[in-house]
Protein backbone atom coordinates (compact mmCIF):
# COMPACT_ATOMS: atom_id res chain seq x y z
CA UNK A 1 0.00 0.00 0.00
CA UNK A 2 1.12 3.66 -0.44
CA UNK A 3 -0.64 5.59 1.81
CA UNK A 4 -4.36 6.37 3.07
CA UNK A 5 -5.89 9.39 1.67
CA UNK A 6 -8.88 9.67 3.21
CA UNK A 7 -8.23 12.81 4.95
CA UNK A 8 -7.24 14.46 1.63
CA UNK A 9 -8.54 16.38 -1.73
CA UNK A 10 -7.43 14.93 -4.88
CA UNK A 11 -7.77 15.91 -8.10
CA UNK A 12 -7.92 14.07 -11.34
CA UNK A 13 -8.90 15.24 -14.83
CA UNK A 14 -8.95 12.87 -18.27
CA UNK A 15 -10.52 10.33 -20.72
CA UNK A 16 -13.09 7.95 -19.25
CA UNK A 17 -13.21 4.34 -20.24
CA UNK A 18 -14.84 2.55 -21.94
CA UNK A 19 -17.42 5.27 -22.11
CA UNK A 20 -14.86 7.85 -23.49
CA UNK A 21 -15.76 10.55 -22.17
CA UNK A 22 -13.49 13.46 -20.80
CA UNK A 23 -14.14 13.79 -17.18
CA UNK A 24 -12.57 16.02 -14.13
CA UNK A 25 -13.54 15.23 -10.85
CA UNK A 26 -11.96 15.31 -6.66
CA UNK A 27 -11.79 12.55 -4.32
CA UNK A 28 -12.59 14.26 -0.70
CA UNK A 29 -12.15 11.90 1.84
CA UNK A 30 -12.13 9.02 -0.07
CA UNK A 31 -15.07 9.58 -1.96
CA UNK A 32 -15.97 11.27 -5.82
CA UNK A 33 -17.13 14.51 -5.99
CA UNK A 34 -17.48 16.39 -9.38
CA UNK A 35 -17.34 19.89 -6.64
CA UNK A 36 -14.61 21.59 -7.67
CA UNK A 37 -12.45 21.61 -4.51
CA UNK A 38 -9.55 23.95 -3.63
CA UNK A 39 -6.40 22.85 -2.59
CA UNK A 40 -6.28 19.51 -3.89
CA UNK A 41 -3.08 17.29 -4.91
CA UNK A 42 -2.92 17.12 -8.40
CA UNK A 43 -3.12 13.09 -9.45
CA UNK A 44 -2.82 13.92 -13.06
CA UNK A 45 -4.32 16.02 -15.75
CA UNK A 46 -4.57 13.74 -19.35
CA UNK A 47 -4.31 10.52 -18.28
CA UNK A 48 -6.69 7.08 -18.98
CA UNK A 49 -9.50 5.99 -16.09
CA UNK A 50 -10.83 3.25 -15.67
CA UNK A 51 -13.42 2.19 -12.68
CA UNK A 52 -11.54 -0.99 -11.44
CA UNK A 53 -11.51 -3.64 -13.44
CA UNK A 54 -13.51 -6.92 -12.75
CA UNK A 55 -12.42 -10.30 -13.10
CA UNK A 56 -15.79 -12.31 -13.23
CA UNK A 57 -14.61 -16.09 -12.49
CA UNK A 58 -12.24 -16.73 -10.05
CA UNK A 59 -11.97 -18.79 -7.26
CA UNK A 60 -9.75 -17.81 -4.27
CA UNK A 61 -8.99 -20.74 -2.39
CA UNK A 62 -7.28 -22.39 -5.55
CA UNK A 63 -3.43 -21.68 -5.97
CA UNK A 64 -3.01 -21.16 -9.98
CA UNK A 65 0.03 -19.11 -9.13
CA UNK A 66 1.65 -21.60 -7.34
CA UNK A 67 1.86 -19.16 -4.69
CA UNK A 68 2.22 -21.82 -2.26
CA UNK A 69 -0.60 -20.73 0.39
CA UNK A 70 -4.04 -22.02 1.36
CA UNK A 71 -6.94 -21.49 3.01
CA UNK A 72 -7.59 -18.00 4.50
CA UNK A 73 -3.76 -16.67 3.42
CA UNK A 74 -4.61 -17.95 -0.06
CA UNK A 75 -7.40 -15.96 -0.06
CA UNK A 76 -5.67 -12.56 0.66
CA UNK A 77 -2.47 -13.09 -1.31
CA UNK A 78 -4.22 -13.90 -4.46
CA UNK A 79 -6.86 -10.35 -3.91
CA UNK A 80 -3.44 -8.72 -2.88
CA UNK A 81 -2.29 -9.44 -6.41
CA UNK A 82 -5.25 -8.71 -8.01
CA UNK A 83 -5.09 -5.51 -6.71
CA UNK A 84 -1.18 -4.77 -7.88
CA UNK A 85 -3.05 -5.62 -11.18
CA UNK A 86 -5.73 -2.93 -11.20
CA UNK A 87 -9.19 -6.06 -10.72
CA UNK A 88 -10.61 -4.54 -7.85
CA UNK A 89 -13.65 -6.35 -8.02
CA UNK A 90 -13.55 -9.97 -7.95
CA UNK A 91 -16.52 -12.84 -8.43
CA UNK A 92 -15.18 -15.99 -6.77
CA UNK A 93 -17.70 -18.50 -7.97
CA UNK A 94 -16.94 -21.82 -6.39
CA UNK A 95 -14.38 -22.46 -2.84
CA UNK A 96 -12.38 -25.56 -3.42
CA UNK A 97 -12.33 -25.60 0.46
CA UNK A 98 -14.62 -23.93 3.42
CA UNK A 99 -13.21 -21.25 4.57
CA UNK A 100 -15.13 -18.51 6.50
CA UNK A 101 -17.07 -16.08 4.20
CA UNK A 102 -15.80 -13.24 6.35
CA UNK A 103 -12.42 -13.96 5.03
CA UNK A 104 -13.83 -12.15 1.61
CA UNK A 105 -14.12 -8.88 3.70
CA UNK A 106 -11.74 -6.32 4.22
CA UNK A 107 -11.56 -2.77 2.82
CA UNK A 108 -7.61 -2.55 1.84
CA UNK A 109 -8.56 -5.71 -0.50
CA UNK A 110 -10.62 -5.79 -3.71
CA UNK A 111 -14.59 -6.33 -3.43
CA UNK A 112 -15.50 -9.35 -3.39
CA UNK A 113 -18.50 -11.30 -4.30
CA UNK A 114 -18.58 -14.96 -3.26
CA UNK A 115 -19.83 -18.32 -4.33
CA UNK A 116 -20.07 -21.59 -1.30
CA UNK A 117 -18.37 -24.57 -2.39
CA UNK A 118 -19.11 -26.15 -5.88
CA UNK A 119 -22.55 -28.28 -5.55
CA UNK A 120 -22.06 -31.71 -7.82
CA UNK A 121 -22.46 -35.40 -7.35
CA UNK A 122 -19.66 -37.36 -5.86
CA UNK A 123 -18.14 -38.31 -8.69
CA UNK A 124 -19.74 -35.66 -10.50
CA UNK A 125 -16.17 -32.98 -10.29
CA UNK A 126 -12.83 -32.73 -9.99
CA UNK A 127 -13.14 -34.24 -6.09
CA UNK A 128 -13.29 -30.11 -4.56
CA UNK A 129 -16.89 -29.97 -4.84
CA UNK A 130 -19.44 -30.29 -2.15
CA UNK A 131 -20.66 -33.90 -3.16
CA UNK A 132 -24.57 -33.46 -3.19
CA UNK A 133 -27.35 -36.17 -4.54
CA UNK A 134 -30.43 -35.15 -6.41
CA UNK A 135 -32.33 -35.30 -3.89
CA UNK A 136 -29.93 -32.59 -1.43
CA UNK A 137 -29.48 -30.34 -4.26
CA UNK A 138 -32.19 -27.43 -3.59
CA UNK A 139 -31.66 -27.95 0.77
CA UNK A 140 -27.83 -27.50 -0.07
CA UNK A 141 -28.24 -24.54 -2.11
CA UNK A 142 -30.36 -22.58 0.08
CA UNK A 143 -28.26 -23.36 3.42
CA UNK A 144 -25.34 -21.44 1.53
CA UNK A 145 -27.41 -18.79 1.07
CA UNK A 146 -28.30 -18.53 4.26
CA UNK A 147 -24.71 -18.68 5.64
CA UNK A 148 -23.95 -15.79 3.43
CA UNK A 149 -23.15 -16.61 0.29
CA UNK A 150 -24.33 -14.49 -2.45
CA UNK A 151 -23.70 -17.23 -5.19
CA UNK A 152 -24.72 -20.59 -5.58
CA UNK A 153 -22.46 -22.84 -7.90
CA UNK A 154 -23.88 -26.01 -9.96
CA UNK A 155 -21.54 -28.11 -11.95
CA UNK A 156 -24.08 -29.20 -14.38
CA UNK A 157 -22.13 -31.92 -16.04
CA UNK A 158 -19.35 -33.84 -15.78
CA UNK A 159 -17.46 -35.80 -16.51
CA UNK A 160 -15.55 -34.57 -19.66
CA UNK A 161 -14.62 -38.02 -20.96
CA UNK A 162 -16.43 -40.24 -23.23
CA UNK A 163 -20.09 -39.19 -21.87
CA UNK A 164 -19.81 -35.26 -23.08
CA UNK A 165 -23.48 -35.11 -23.09
CA UNK A 166 -24.24 -36.38 -20.03
CA UNK A 167 -25.43 -34.51 -17.25
CA UNK A 168 -25.07 -34.13 -13.21
CA UNK A 169 -28.56 -33.43 -12.43
CA UNK A 170 -32.35 -34.33 -13.48
CA UNK A 171 -34.04 -31.02 -15.16
CA UNK A 172 -36.79 -30.80 -12.36
CA UNK A 173 -34.19 -31.08 -10.05
CA UNK A 174 -32.06 -27.86 -11.61
CA UNK A 175 -35.39 -25.92 -12.20
CA UNK A 176 -36.32 -26.15 -8.21
CA UNK A 177 -32.63 -25.64 -7.02
CA UNK A 178 -32.72 -22.46 -9.10
CA UNK A 179 -35.98 -20.79 -8.17
CA UNK A 180 -35.23 -22.18 -4.22
CA UNK A 181 -31.78 -19.86 -4.42
CA UNK A 182 -33.47 -17.09 -5.90
CA UNK A 183 -36.64 -16.80 -3.36
CA UNK A 184 -34.15 -17.24 -0.71
CA UNK A 185 -32.05 -13.72 -1.96
CA UNK A 186 -29.37 -15.42 -4.07
CA UNK A 187 -27.93 -15.88 -7.25
CA UNK A 188 -26.88 -19.16 -9.48
CA UNK A 189 -23.91 -19.67 -11.21
CA UNK A 190 -23.73 -23.28 -13.71
CA UNK A 191 -20.58 -24.33 -14.69
CA UNK A 192 -21.62 -26.12 -18.12
CA UNK A 193 -19.70 -27.54 -21.15
CA UNK A 194 -22.29 -28.77 -23.33
CA UNK A 195 -25.44 -28.11 -25.47
CA UNK A 196 -28.01 -29.45 -23.04
CA UNK A 197 -26.73 -28.12 -20.27
CA UNK A 198 -26.63 -24.70 -21.62
CA UNK A 199 -30.65 -25.14 -23.02
CA UNK A 200 -31.18 -26.59 -19.24
CA UNK A 201 -29.25 -23.51 -17.74
CA UNK A 202 -31.10 -20.64 -19.97
CA UNK A 203 -34.58 -22.62 -19.61
CA UNK A 204 -34.22 -22.64 -15.25
CA UNK A 205 -33.36 -19.16 -15.52
CA UNK A 206 -29.66 -19.52 -13.85
CA UNK A 207 -28.27 -15.54 -13.87
CA UNK A 208 -25.45 -16.61 -15.35
CA UNK A 209 -23.45 -19.47 -17.23
CA UNK A 210 -20.05 -20.09 -17.06
CA UNK A 211 -17.80 -21.73 -20.12
CA UNK A 212 -20.63 -22.39 -21.73
CA UNK A 213 -19.00 -24.49 -24.29
CA UNK A 214 -21.85 -26.13 -26.27
CA UNK A 215 -23.61 -22.73 -26.50
CA UNK A 216 -25.97 -22.16 -30.00
CA UNK A 217 -26.73 -19.24 -31.57
CA UNK A 218 -30.69 -19.58 -31.14
CA UNK A 219 -30.23 -19.34 -27.34
CA UNK A 220 -28.76 -15.95 -26.80
CA UNK A 221 -32.63 -13.77 -27.78
CA UNK A 222 -33.77 -15.71 -24.54
CA UNK A 223 -30.45 -15.36 -22.78
CA UNK A 224 -30.66 -11.37 -23.66
CA UNK A 225 -34.51 -11.09 -22.59
CA UNK A 226 -34.14 -13.35 -19.19
CA UNK A 227 -30.64 -10.94 -18.84
CA UNK A 228 -28.45 -14.66 -18.16
CA UNK A 229 -24.83 -13.26 -18.50
CA UNK A 230 -22.29 -15.43 -20.04
CA UNK A 231 -18.58 -15.55 -19.19
CA UNK A 232 -17.01 -17.73 -21.52
CA UNK A 233 -13.48 -17.71 -20.07
CA UNK A 234 -11.78 -18.18 -23.30
CA UNK A 235 -8.47 -18.33 -21.85
CA UNK A 236 -9.00 -21.45 -20.67
CA UNK A 237 -9.82 -23.16 -23.66
CA UNK A 238 -6.35 -24.03 -24.58
CA UNK A 239 -5.44 -25.18 -21.25
CA UNK A 240 -8.39 -27.96 -20.96
CA UNK A 241 -7.24 -29.03 -24.20
CA UNK A 242 -4.27 -30.27 -22.52
CA UNK A 243 -5.67 -32.14 -19.50
CA UNK A 244 -5.38 -35.74 -19.93
CA UNK A 245 -8.80 -36.19 -18.98
CA UNK A 246 -9.21 -34.54 -22.26
CA UNK A 247 -6.66 -35.32 -24.52
CA UNK A 248 -6.51 -38.56 -23.50
CA UNK A 249 -10.42 -39.64 -24.47
CA UNK A 250 -10.87 -38.84 -28.69
CA UNK A 251 -14.25 -38.26 -28.31
CA UNK A 252 -13.68 -35.28 -25.53
CA UNK A 253 -10.88 -34.02 -27.76
CA UNK A 254 -12.41 -33.82 -30.54
CA UNK A 255 -15.19 -32.08 -29.15
CA UNK A 256 -13.29 -29.49 -27.25
CA UNK A 257 -11.10 -28.89 -30.46
CA UNK A 258 -14.35 -27.69 -32.44
CA UNK A 259 -15.55 -25.63 -29.30
CA UNK A 260 -12.27 -23.85 -29.49
CA UNK A 261 -12.32 -22.82 -33.33
CA UNK A 262 -16.03 -21.79 -33.09
CA UNK A 263 -16.41 -20.04 -30.03
CA UNK A 264 -15.02 -16.97 -30.34
CA UNK A 265 -17.29 -16.08 -33.66
CA UNK A 266 -20.80 -17.00 -30.91
CA UNK A 267 -19.23 -14.49 -28.48
CA UNK A 268 -19.36 -12.05 -31.09
CA UNK A 269 -22.41 -12.67 -32.40
CA UNK A 270 -23.57 -13.20 -28.78
CA UNK A 271 -22.72 -9.43 -27.69
CA UNK A 272 -24.47 -7.61 -30.56
CA UNK A 273 -27.75 -9.64 -29.69
CA UNK A 274 -27.74 -7.63 -26.16
CA UNK A 275 -26.17 -11.18 -24.06
CA UNK A 276 -24.30 -9.36 -21.32
CA UNK A 277 -20.69 -10.84 -21.56
CA UNK A 278 -18.41 -11.19 -18.08
CA UNK A 279 -14.52 -11.64 -18.51
CA UNK A 280 -13.07 -14.14 -15.95
CA UNK A 281 -9.62 -15.91 -15.65
CA UNK A 282 -10.93 -19.56 -13.96
CA UNK A 283 -7.51 -21.55 -13.71
CA UNK A 284 -4.77 -18.22 -14.32
CA UNK A 285 -3.20 -16.78 -11.41
CA UNK A 286 -4.77 -13.52 -10.06
CA UNK A 287 -3.97 -10.52 -11.66
CA UNK A 288 -4.16 -12.32 -15.58
CA UNK A 289 -7.66 -10.79 -16.39
CA UNK A 290 -6.00 -8.67 -19.50
CA UNK A 291 -5.29 -11.84 -21.53
CA UNK A 292 -9.21 -12.56 -21.10
CA UNK A 293 -9.45 -8.72 -22.49
CA UNK A 294 -7.46 -9.90 -24.81
CA UNK A 295 -8.99 -12.77 -26.39
CA UNK A 296 -12.57 -11.22 -26.43
CA UNK A 297 -11.33 -8.64 -28.20
CA UNK A 298 -9.93 -11.50 -30.88
CA UNK A 299 -13.44 -12.48 -30.99
CA UNK A 300 -14.52 -9.41 -32.83
CA UNK A 301 -15.30 -6.94 -30.00
CA UNK A 302 -14.00 -3.70 -29.66
CA UNK A 303 -11.24 -2.41 -27.44
CA UNK A 304 -13.96 -0.36 -25.39
CA UNK A 305 -16.41 -3.35 -25.12
CA UNK A 306 -13.60 -5.93 -23.86
CA UNK A 307 -12.93 -3.18 -21.45
CA UNK A 308 -16.47 -3.06 -20.86
CA UNK A 309 -17.22 -6.50 -20.20
CA UNK A 310 -14.45 -6.20 -17.82
CA UNK A 311 -15.56 -3.25 -16.08
CA UNK A 312 -19.07 -1.53 -16.20
CA UNK A 313 -21.13 -4.27 -17.83
CA UNK A 314 -19.70 -6.60 -14.90
CA UNK A 315 -19.82 -3.97 -11.89
CA UNK A 316 -23.67 -3.49 -13.19
CA UNK A 317 -24.46 -6.88 -13.41
CA UNK A 318 -22.66 -7.89 -10.42
CA UNK A 319 -24.41 -4.07 -8.33
CA UNK A 320 -20.18 -3.53 -7.46
CA UNK A 321 -20.60 0.34 -6.82
CA UNK A 322 -20.17 2.63 -9.93
CA UNK A 323 -17.93 5.74 -10.74
CA UNK A 324 -20.39 8.21 -9.58
CA UNK A 325 -21.15 11.08 -6.93
CA UNK A 326 -20.43 10.79 -3.62
CA UNK A 327 -19.16 6.77 -4.05
CA UNK A 328 -15.96 5.69 -2.25
CA UNK A 329 -13.04 6.26 -5.42
CA UNK A 330 -11.94 2.97 -6.64
CA UNK A 331 -10.29 3.65 -9.98
CA UNK A 332 -7.06 2.76 -11.92
CA UNK A 333 -5.31 5.03 -14.10
CA UNK A 334 -3.09 4.36 -17.16
CA UNK A 335 -0.91 6.98 -19.06
CA UNK A 336 -1.23 5.51 -22.62
CA UNK A 337 -4.85 4.79 -23.85
CA UNK A 338 -5.62 1.27 -23.52
CA UNK A 339 -7.99 1.21 -26.37
CA UNK A 340 -4.91 1.72 -28.75
CA UNK A 341 -3.21 -1.22 -26.95
CA UNK A 342 -5.19 -3.68 -24.32
CA UNK A 343 -1.88 -4.69 -23.10
CA UNK A 344 -1.77 -1.35 -21.50
CA UNK A 345 -4.06 -2.32 -19.04
CA UNK A 346 -0.78 -4.33 -17.31
CA UNK A 347 0.71 -1.10 -16.66
CA UNK A 348 -1.36 0.50 -14.51
CA UNK A 349 0.12 4.48 -13.38
CA UNK A 350 -2.08 4.51 -10.09
CA UNK A 351 -4.56 1.98 -8.66
CA UNK A 352 -7.14 3.85 -5.76
CA UNK A 353 -9.42 1.13 -4.38
CA UNK A 354 -11.72 2.64 -1.38
CA UNK A 355 -10.33 5.66 -1.77
CA UNK A 356 -6.87 4.74 -0.97
CA UNK A 357 -3.94 4.69 -3.22
CA UNK A 358 -2.51 1.06 -3.83
CA UNK A 359 1.18 0.55 -5.28
CA UNK A 360 0.85 -0.94 -8.90
CA UNK A 361 2.41 -4.17 -10.14
CA UNK A 362 4.57 -2.28 -12.30
CA UNK A 363 5.93 0.10 -9.98
CA UNK A 364 8.96 -0.04 -7.97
Amino acid sequence: MVGDVKDSVYHLKGTVLPENEKREFWIVNGRVSFAQHKNAVELGQSDFIIGGLVDAHFHLTMDFGDIGLSGMELVRANLEKHLEHGTLFVRDVGLAVDVPYASFQDERLPHVQHAGRFLAPARGYFGMQKPTSPENLVQAAVEQVKNGAGWVKFILNWPLTADVEGLNYPKDVVVRAVRAVHDSGGRVAVHVTNKDGVALAVESGVNSIEHGFGMEEEMFGVMAEKKIAWTPTLVILPIGLDMPVIKNTPKAAKYYDSVQKGIGALVKKAWKTGVRILAGTDMLPAGSLVEEIVALSECGLSPRDAIAAASTEAKSFLNFPGFEENAFANLVVYNEDPTKNLRTLNRPERIMLNGRLAKPQSAS
